[in-house]
This record gives structure tokens, C-alpha cells and sequence, in this order.
């Protein structure tokens, strides 16, 4: 075996154990929305998985499906940007039960002119995470 084989087999077996870690947290909570898409990343980067929840729709139902993804995480923060008029993109920063870092977002269509909290106009500023729970229950 080369020294590539090697390390293409290390990274293999890291991405089945990340794999392996989100297949788990959704089969012990089983009532989270499955993501649409899962993107992975190295170690190095930062953030391991990324998952990105259906969007396009109300402000309402993301701010609930983001809660109950929140709910399952620990050292959660909440990020938020508005990446064009008309819609803005939620998302919920923390840890599986295993300790691996995760983001979850999804995006939500608004009303014109409509702004459901202030600033985030750079990348992904953080809020207020009580924010999710107003919005889940307006």
C-alpha cells in the first residue's frame, strides 16, 4: 500500500465515522427534519457537517424545524443573513450528542420589505437564539 492509499483509507474511514455520527443523531431523534442535503468538510475547517433543511417556505415553519434541531444540540448559537431581498437564511451552530460540530440552516421566503430582525446584513451574524422561538410560535 502507497503512502496516498493510506491516507485516502484515513479519510475514508473519518467520513463514514462522520457519517455514521449524523446517521445516528436522526435515528435517536427521530422526529428532526431529514436534511436535503449533507455537506461535509474537513476537520481543519471548522464546521464538519453542514445540513440544509427544505426552504423556500414561511419564516414560521423554519424557525420551528431549526428549534427542534436546536433542541438536540449543545454550545448552540443562532446566525442569520439576508443573502438577497426577499428571503434570509437561518442558521443553527452546535454539537451532536458525540461532541461533532454541525451547522443546520434552511432559507425563508419574505414578505416584501419584510425584515424579522435587525443588522444581519454581513455573513451569517449571530442573534439572538430567542428569536427562533418567537418566530416559531408567531
Amino acid at each position: 500500500m502507497t503512502t496516498t492509499d493510506a491516507m485516502n483509507a484515513t479519510a475514508l474511514s473519518g467520513l463514514v465515522d462522520i457519517l455514521d455520527s449524523v446517521r445516528e443523531h436522526l435515528s435517536v431523534f427521530g422526529g428532526l427534519a431529514v436534511p436535503v442535503q449533507v455537506s461535509l468538510a474537513p476537520k481543519t475547517l471548522g464546521t464538519v457537517v453542514s445540513a440544509q433543511l427544505s426552504g423556500g417556505g414561511e419564516l414560521t415553519r423554519l424557525a420551528a424545524l431549526l428549534l427542534d434541531w436546536a433542541d438536540t444540540l449543545t454550545d448552540v448559537t443562532v446566525r442569520a443573513w439576508y443573502p438577497s431581498a426577499g428571503t434570509l437564511h437561518v442558521y443553527v451552530l452546535g454539537r451532536l450528542t458525540d461532541g461533532l460540530p454541525v451547522q443546520v440552516w434552511g432559507g425563508a421566503d419574505l414578505a416584501d420589505g419584510q425584515r424579522p430582525v435587525t443588522g444581519c446584513e454581513t455573513w451569517r451574524d449571530e442573534i439572538d437564539p430567542g428569536h427562533l422561538l418567537r418566530w416559531a410560535v408567531a
